[in-house]
């Protein structure tokens, strides 16, 4: 575990997970749990015995690992809206796919994972939250990032945030559960105006991170967007796509090889990106055609009324 700050810590050795903790008069607050039973129990014990139990957990979105790794954890929670919401939709049908999924990524320990139940959230956000655990207190906010639910935690007197994988260092985001990728990186924009921060811990990758190096995510997320808007306009793209997943990763990603994770990952979020863009261009020019044609018949009877 790394002391960033006094009193503040981040553990990233439970890969590829950056986890957090921040120990106030108060109590501690815990940031994420891993989803793997064996490493959660690794995790708390070591929390346990360096504080005691945590006041709190707090939960940086909904994706499923995050909330497996909440179900792990006997502990109150702070979570978002978005989050609380996932968490209620929940039936005997697709929570447990859920764990079935990641049971698959942990098949030694699917046991263990098969008894987890839904955790409910004590503390519910849709927008800034103060706990006055410190002084200045730390603020919580609902930001739209590339999960559900995303949620970060600045540590004002530090100038530090907690970011969750709305930032990620040295590999490419996954884009599954992006909502809205032009809102997101809006919020890193926010993020990076933001004289208040001076460092950044990232959901995965290394860290912490000043707050300028914000640009590197940013310059990459622009070239995604523009390299999927480009493969959005070509009616077969599997060629395209490919050189195109290449030239990214030569460029922001050189030490990654050719079917290494890191390629896998940007080849996924590219096609998902040209995906959602196609679909989009798809669904102006059908509003566009429906528009014309509601003007054609407007028009059509007056045209078409003999003289008098």
């Amino acid at each position: 575990m790394q002391e960033i700050a006094p009193n503040i810590y981040m553990e990233d050795r439970l890969a590829p997970y950056n986890l957090g903790v921040v120990v106030t008069e108060h109590g501690v607050i815990a940031i994420d749990m891993p989803p793997q039973p064996s490493q959660a129990r690794i995790w708390l014990e070591e929390l346990h015995d360096s504080w005691g139990q945590p006041r709190f957990l707090v939960l940086s979105d909904a994706q499923p690992e995050r909330l497996i790794g909440a179900a792990l954890a006997p502990m109150p929670m702070i979570v978002t809206q978005a989050t609380a919401q996932c968490l209620t939709a929940f039936d005997d049908k697709t929570w447990p796919e859920m764990l079935h999924g990641i049971g698959q990524i942990y098949p030694d320990e699917a046991e263990a994972l098969a008894d987890l139940h839904p955790r409910h959230p004590t503390l519910v956000l849709d927008q800034t939250l103060y706990l006055h655990y410190t002084t200045p207190p730390l603020r919580f906010e609902a930001l739209t990032g590339n999960m559900p639910g995303s949620l970060m935690l600045t540590l004002p007197e530090q100038k530090i945030l907690f970011a969750g994988d709305t930032v990620v260092v040295g590999q490419p985001p996954d884009l599954r559960y992006t909502s809205d990728f032009s809102v997101w990186l809006k919020t890193l924009t926010v993020l990076a105006r933001r004289k208040d921060l001076k460092w950044i811990v990232p959901g995965r990758g290394s860290g912490p991170i000043l707050r300028g190096e914000l640009e590197t995510q940013q310059e990459f997320m622009h070239a995604l967007e523009h390299a999927a808007g480009r493969l959005a306009r070509k009616a077969d793209n599997s060629e395209g796509m490919a050189q195109a997943t290449t030239d990214l990763q030569q460029v922001f990603f050189p030490h990654a090889a050719r079917g290494s994770a890191i390629h896998k990952t940007l080849r996924q979020g590219l096609e998902l990106l040209a995906s959602q863009k196609r679909a989009q261009r798809l669904e102006a020019a059908a509003q566009k055609a429906e528009q014309r044609a509601a003007e054609s018949l407007k028009e059509g009877p007056l045209a078409a009324e003999p003289e008098r």
